[in-house]
């Protein structure tokens, strides 16, 4: 119904501009400049004491919480924000608190194509590998070798039992770990976004 349009969404038109949030976030971040970098497979070893996390405020996605209890049937995953929380106490640095953790759940709050947020760039950044849903279209921007994507898997189950494999290989952990996590790195470098919008709008007033 507009005339132009900028958003997330993966669309053949013209008059649509887009750009992903996940750009925004690793430009805001500073942590574009971080992928890929060296990986010291000794020290994440060490660094590595504690199992999964789990740091949301929306208490209402049920997958998401789905994937909370059965995985906690495995072994401890605290959940550190409002939502189910069973650490006593709400983080304040969310980036420190996943720190000593193997496993991050980063599903987002709802389901929709190209809609993928800080959540997967997070653990990245601190080796901890994400546990993703939201964006079913999300190997088209991000390598799906390097975090565990939900939509590999048929269910809940399949999901958990490839999360225990990953979880007992170090190699497989570390190697997933090491993989590249950008497929390109134009298509989430928010300076090339912001300089095409720049020529976007003076295209449109033109």
């Amino acid at each position: 119904q507009c005339d132009y349009s900028l958003t997330f969404d993966y669309l053949d038109d013209e008059r649509n501009y887009r750009f992903p949030l996940s750009a925004i976030t690793l430009y805001e971040s500073g942590i574009r400049d971080k992928f890929p970098k060296e990986i010291d497979f000794d020290k994440i070893k060490k660094e590595k004491t504690k199992f999964c996390n789990f740091v949301f405020s929306n208490p209402n996605a049920q997958l998401r919480n789905q994937l909370f209890y059965e995985l906690s049937k495995y072994k401890q995953v605290d959940s550190g924000g409002r939502a189910l929380n069973n650490i006593g106490y709400a983080v304040s640095d969310k980036l420190e608190f996943i720190n000593n953790y193997k496993f991050t759940i980063c599903f987002e709050n709802s389901e929709y194509p190209g809609y993928t947020t800080e959540k997967l760039v997070h653990p990245k950044l601190k080796n901890s590998i994400p546990i993703y849903w939201g964006n079913p279209r999300v190997g088209e921007d991000w390598n799906t070798k390097s975090f565990i994507n939900a939509y590999d898997f048929k269910d809940i189950n399949s999901l958990i039992d490839y999360i225990k494999e990953v979880d007992n290989d170090d190699n497989l952990y570390m190697s997933m770990l090491n993989e590249e996590m950008l497929i390109d790195k134009s298509k989430l470098d928010a300076n090339i976004y912001y300089k095409r919008f720049d020529k976007f709008i003076s295209d449109m007033c033109n």
